[in-house]
């Protein structure tokens, strides 16, 4: 297996793992496996800083995994803090790029995947995230180089909708909070544009 398809391979899972990272390799010696640093942009701080430990063990789970599906490379996970707030990625961004990365996946929150990408995109890295649903993310002349795991708010709005459309029912009740962080209260607004319709 070459180097680019396994650190395509290793992309993937820990993407869909649900875990952010950034990939490097190298060799500790001539003779030893190379090491591929795997960059985990998550919130241990922050508002949704309860959920770190969650994004942790499945970088710990994800990390192990793809180590044992090949013997080319050894994988370990840098782990940095997004704070879910994007200067605060963008710093941690360029911590991964100074560490020489090649690949990132992160961050949870849609800001600080923006902050992340603003870093990583001008150095050409491509970036996947595990939990970001901003609609913006999604234009590429922006976001260059971004891509993510799950459905934008949009998208999940208006899936939402047509699957109620195709019930009798005609008054849904719509609970959000508005202290929510901003993906929620974009969700019920894609929800109840795209119901009006």
């Amino acid at each position: 297996m070459n180097h680019r398809a396994t650190l395509l391979i290793a992309l993937v899972l820990l993407s869909s793992a649900a875990i952010p990272m950034s990939v490097s390799a190298e060799a500790e010696d001539s003779r030893s496996t190379p090491v591929v640093h795997i960059g985990f942009l998550y919130p241990s701080t922050g508002p949704i800083a309860v959920y770190g430990p969650g994004f942790s063990a499945a970088a710990d789970i994800a990390e192990d995994h793809i180590t044992a599906l090949q013997s080319q490379y050894r994988f370990e996970i840098v782990r940095v803090d997004s704070d879910c707030d994007g200067n605060t990625a963008s710093y941690a961004a360029q911590r991964l790029v100074n560490d020489g990365v090649v690949a990132a996946a992160g961050a949870a929150c849609s800001g600080a995947s923006m902050g992340a990408n603003s870093v990583l995109s001008s150095y050409g890295i491509p970036q996947v995230s595990y939990a970001s649903t901003n609609p913006m993310l999604g234009i590429d002349s922006d976001y260059p180089g971004f891509m993510r795991v799950v459905p934008s708010d949009d998208q999940q709005g208006h899936t939402l909708s047509h699957m109620l459309n195709q019930t009798s029912d005609s008054y849904p009740a719509l609970i959000h909070s508005t202290s929510a962080p901003l993906g929620a209260m974009n969700l019920s607004s894609f929800f109840v544009n795209s119901f009006s319709e």
